[in-house]
């Protein structure tokens, strides 16, 4: 089984929210239905991924900073 890297995650992470994003944008003026539905789909999913964004900044800070000094 292979692992994804953290820049991996960090590609796929942003890739999702642009799309997330541009769903959202697209349904923005639906008021019912199934439009509103995946606005909404979108638009929250797009912050989801901006939350893991930031989870993932705080991944790579602490791996950083974590490693043992190379001298």
């Amino acid at each position: 089984m292979t692992r994804l890297s953290l820049r991996q995650l960090v590609i796929a992470d942003v890739v999702l929210g642009a799309v997330l994003f541009v769903l959202a944008w697209v349904f923005q003026d639906s008021d019912e239905g199934a439009g509103e539905l995946l606005g909404a789909i979108g638009w929250f999913g797009f912050w989801l991924c901006v939350l893991g964004l930031l989870v993932l900044g705080v991944v790579w800070l602490v791996r950083r900073f974590r490693r043992p000094a190379t001298a």
